[in-house]
């Protein structure tokens, strides 16, 4: 039956490559270089006559359909679910993943706060490696992994009005809180008397 889907596929969408593969009731199908011109709409209403017509829902309950515009989205967003999935249970947080593709490698660069530490660092790489050699593009591709930490972004110094100032605190200006600082030793605010 695969066979026969594949060839009606084929004659819908000749500039197509074609993947099925079945899970558990599930008919999967991936159209991988369509025309530009068609809609996902009209993509999901050709495949799905296809999938009628030859009978396909007398053996499977449901179909997914999945179309990329060309093998690079393809690769890329395969390779981003196989990182997500592998990251999932390694850090705390979601990292920001970046894929391009050069020939037969895949670099992919990771974000995230939790690669301030160096083993959360090796452990995602190992565990994204491992997922990968799992997976239908490592018969294809190599991979490269590098990892981030997101930049600090604090101001250790005391905001200055004026460009000339050393660094100082005895540079900021005290009119701006008259209250400041505290003759008591007690907070200071307006109507507390505490600056007399």
């Amino acid at each position: 039956m695969l066979e026969n889907i594949r060839l009606s596929l084929g004659h819908s969408f000749p500039n197509s490559e074609i993947t099925l593969h079945e899970e558990q009731s599930t008919l999967k199908v991936q159209l991988i270089g369509h025309d530009e011109h068609l809609s996902k709409a009209d993509i999901h209403k050709a495949v799905c006559k296809v999938l009628v017509d030859s009978g396909a829902f007398s053996q499977y309950s449901a179909a997914t359909i999945t179309p990329y515009k060309s093998q690079e989205e393809f690769i890329s967003t395969v390779a981003t679910e196989i990182i997500r999935a592998a990251i999932a249970t390694t850090i705390n947080s979601a990292a920001e993943i970046e894929v391009s593709i050069d020939s037969r490698t895949i670099y992919t660069t990771l974000k995230s706060n939790s690669f301030y530490s160096n083993s959360n660092r090796e452990t995602a790489k190992s565990k994204v490696q491992e997922k990968f050699q799992k997976s239908s593009l490592a018969q294809k591709y190599n991979i490269t992994i590098t990892t981030h930490t997101y930049p600090a972004t604090f101001n250790l110094s005391p905001p200055h009005d004026n460009d000339d100032s050393d660094g100082s605190y005895d540079d900021l200006d005290d009119s701006a809180n008259p209250n400041w600082p505290s003759t008591t030793g007690n907070p200071s605010g307006g109507g507390r008397g505490n600056n007399i």
